[in-house]
């Protein structure tokens, strides 16, 4: 069991203990809130040998036991005190949260200059691993088909010797999908042009909204001036198309 699991049944451990501790907390009390305690500590020991719904769940259902340990024990030792421990224990929630969404959002730059805006043209080499999904249409580059030879395909264009080494860039494009499109895309950049290289950044494969949507990804140019942009799919019923890319110079 992790540090952080250990820690939450010790606090459970605890709260059953601080229970017993008040006279005026009724027995049957005591003992619901003592039962709480022992199946939450079992269920964070054996979480892992359970369903898939409760392994992914299992930090909400787990709060939830909190709270209501928590609320029983307040409401039975200090009921003329309800009201204000709630909104301390809210209060104490979302100071809680606040801090978790700051250290834990993506870094946020202070300037944004695009340098560059790729229309859908001949310059794209489309289905570059042998595949018939990718083709040009009014401007924009359309991915349709159920089948590729090596499972995903799509087009790439390369950007040479205009990046700065050591700068950070944002590469977006929009994409949208028709309804009930199955396919999947992926942006995907690197710099596996030319010798040195090592960076590869790229985004999950989803189905993009039918209502156009930005998709983009941060790469930073550590190794040389040049990235390779691919548009990637993932075969499916329906179509996918890809407008527009554009990288954007970030500085912090």
């Amino acid at each position: 069991m992790r540090t952080n699991e250990s820690l939450i049944s010790l606090i459970f451990g605890v709260l059953s203990l601080i229970a017993w501790w008040f006279p005026s907390i009724d027995l049957n009390i005591k003992l619901g809130i003592s039962g709480i305690a022992v199946i939450s500590i079992a269920f964070i020991l054996f979480k892992n040998k359970l369903s898939y719904f409760f392994r992914k769940n299992w930090q909400l259902l787990i709060s939830i036991t909190l709270l209501i340990s928590f609320f029983l024990i307040f409401k039975n030792a200090y009921p003329e005190l309800l009201l204000p421990g709630i909104l301390i224990l809210l209060a104490s929630i979302s100071i809680t949260l606040l801090l978790i969404f700051k250290y834990r959002q993506p870094v946020t730059y202070r300037t944004k200059e695009l340098i560059q805006k790729f229309v859908m043209n001949s310059l794209w080499k489309l289905n570059h691993w042998e595949s018939n999904c990718a083709r040009l249409e009014n401007n924009k580059i359309i991915f349709s088909g159920t089948s590729a030879p090596q499972g995903t395909d799509g087009a790439h264009h390369d950007y040479l010797n205009h990046l700065e080494i050591g700068s950070t860039y944002e590469i977006s494009c929009y994409v949208k999908s028709a309804n009930n499109t199955t396919g999947k895309f992926q942006l995907w950049c690197h710099d596996k042009i030319s010798e040195p290289n090592g960076v590869s950044v790229a985004t999950e494969f989803k189905t993009p909204s039918t209502k156009e949507q930005i998709v983009s990804l941060i790469f930073k140019a550590e190794f040389n001036e040049s990235i390779r942009i691919h548009l990637q799919y993932t075969p499916g019923k329906g179509q996918i198309e890809v407008s527009y890319v554009f990288i954007y110079k970030l500085s912090v």
